[in-house]
């Protein structure tokens, strides 16, 4: 019978496969693209947990505990770049609409609330993979000294600068219409944790 360790190792490999091909899967829109990064970053980081939980067992023996140490530092990384570049490219995409609006010299307010409900969807991309990110903090600081605190104060800086773009183009539908029918920013329990007084430059960082 397998030894609890050896049982423990298959599954986080079987879960790092899943990941990778979750990863690889060709994406049929951007809505599944973000949805399958999520999946994949959360299996690589469910993986990586299982895998640090097997360390103690190998103490004394230094060549296994470094495999598996090295490969829990891989994929831990590999999951955080994955979710950051990922909210790099949506978050561009909604910028290069937003000064195309800009550049226009007469803006349309129907456009303009796409463009909100656009930054709104980046936003929901960016308070959840915070969420995703927080919810492995605790361990990945017993193996890094700031665990993964780094990435997540950059997605919060810039959901700041998401959510103060969205207040100045809400304004102008303000002071447009008296009917009070604009769009509304999607409050989620999940943004409680995210301060998002201290607004920033989209892309000042």
């Amino acid at each position: 019978m397998p030894s609890p360790n050896n049982v423990a190792l298959d599954k986080a490999f079987e879960l790092l496969n899943l990941a990778t091909a979750i990863e690889s899967h060709e994406a049929a829109d951007e809505a599944e693209e973000n949805e399958q990064t999520q999946l994949s970053a959360r299996k690589y980081f469910e993986a990586c947990l299982i895998l640090h939980t097997t360390l103690p067992s190998h103490g004394n023996d230094p060549a296994t505990y470094k495999l598996i140490f090295d490969k829990l530092q891989h994929y831990n990384i590999h999951a955080r770049k994955l979710l950051m570049a990922r909210a790099d490219t949506i978050l561009e995409n909604v910028l290069n609409v937003d000064e195309h609006l800009k550049r226009l010299s007469h803006e349309n307010g129907a456009k303009r609330k796409i463009v909100i409900q656009s930054y709104i969807e980046v936003a929901d991309f960016y308070v959840s993979s915070v969420k995703l990110m927080e919810d492995h903090n605790e361990w990945l600081r017993k193996i890094s000294q700031n665990g993964i605190t780094g990435t997540t104060k950059l997605l919060k800086s810039r959901l700041n600068g998401i959510f103060d773009r969205i207040k100045t183009l809400k304004s102008f539908d303000s002071e447009e219409s008296s009917s009070g029918n604009g769009i509304s920013v999607k409050q989620r329990t999940t943004a409680a944790s995210v301060p998002v007084t201290n607004t920033r430059s989209l892309t000042s960082e």
